[in-house]
């Protein structure tokens, strides 16, 4: 085992908490960041990876952003208000795993105040956006086959 593979391995964990007060950040946890967090060591170690992971959280923290800045404010204090569901504790290792609970965090902001939107196409547009976003990230690395290790040629 290499230095730099003994290096990863010594990663420091840190602790995060997420409480989702809305079922559907729920489902969207359970289906898409699980995913991710099983592949999140073969993110790391993958440069050109990485950088196209880093590429689509910003992307879906920019529509996050945006999601969350066009409702209403009096909406999104009353989230502070709504029950928690349940309590995700999860050990991240690696900086993407942090800023991708961070937009889930986000994400359930929305989720919860797009239910008191007045028109329903208008929330259902807004919930199918925020889905879409996060799934977004995970979607890449299903799409990008495993480096496997072959013998050496020659």
């Amino acid at each position: 085992m290499t230095e730099l593979e003994r290096s990863f391995d010594r990663r420091p964990a840190l602790a995060l908490v997420f409480d989702p007060r809305t079922a559907r950040s729920r489902k969207l946890w359970r289906r898409v960041f699980l995913y991710y967090g099983r592949h999140a060591e073969r993110v790391w170690r993958r440069p050109d990876l990485r950088f196209v992971v880093r590429h689509e959280l910003a992307l879906a923290k920019a529509i996050l952003m945006e999601a969350l800045s066009s409702l209403p404010p009096a909406d999104l204090a009353a989230y502070e208000q709504d029950p928690v569901i349940d309590r995700i504790e999860i050990e991240a290792r690696f900086p993407e795993t942090v800023d991708y609970v961070e937009l889930f965090r986000m994400a359930d902001r929305v989720f919860a105040a797009s239910r008191r939107i007045a028109f329903a196409s208008d929330a259902h547009a807004v919930r199918l956006r925020v889905s879409q976003a996060l799934r977004r990230p995970a979607q890449v690395i299903a799409e990008t086959p495993a480096i496997l290790k072959s013998a050496p040629s020659g």
